[in-house]
């Protein structure tokens, strides 16, 4: 609380008294006015539920004394990210050490892995759908197609966003070297 002063009478109206006439001889009382403060900081975290990263550390000023701040109330919106808990539920302000940890996990969300025909984008094998948390890298490998060879690497890895997490992998036909024989039919002898 701040000290606002010394009043004459209990509802602290009116101007402080300042100073006491030398020539008062009765008891007098006096009132102190008190008011809360309001001039106190909150600071939150927001950060990974590991604690590995802080996603925003914010100091939120002009909190007033004795007024109870949710958890509920500080929630902030992360890409990829869902508010988990928090190491309060509330906070009561006070004079000092008014801080509190809001901690966030990562969302999931699905990648595909595509077996495309180079230049035509003609799926080869059934495209493969999986789940992982964002942020996270991600590597999968081309699978074996009879017939086609992967063109650029067999192995490929994305960082997990949003949207719009797609690995392809792109195949090119195999070539084959081929001999012609003509032969003589019943005795497979060789005509040229």
């Amino acid at each position: 609380y701040l000290f606002l002063g010394w009043y004459a009478n209990p509802e602290c109206t009116g101007d402080a008294v300042t100073m006491i006439p030398a020539a008062v001889a009765e008891d007098i009382y006096l009132y102190a006015k008190w008011e809360k403060r309001t001039d106190l900081e909150l600071t939150v975290t927001h950060m990974l539920k590991d604690g590995a990263v802080v996603l925003e550390k914010d100091v939120k000023g002009n909190q007033t004394f004795g007024d109870v701040v949710t958890a509920e109330s500080l929630k902030k919106e992360f890409k990829g990210y869902s508010y988990d808990s928090a190491s309060a539920e509330s906070i009561t302000i006070g004079t000092e050490n008014n801080e509190i940890t809001l901690w966030y996990m990562p969302d999931s969300y699905d990648y595909t892995v595509n077996y495309l025909e180079e230049g035509t984008n003609k799926p080869l094998a059934e495209a493969k759908t999986f789940s992982a948390s964002y942020g996270s890298e991600v590597q999968e490998n081309a699978v074996v197609i009879e017939g086609y060879s992967v063109s650029g690497d067999s192995i490929k890895a994305i960082t997990i966003d949003t949207a719009n997490n797609v690995i392809n992998f792109y195949y090119t036909a195999n070539t084959y070297d081929y001999t012609v024989n003509y032969l003589e039919e019943g005795t497979n002898k060789p005509l040229a």
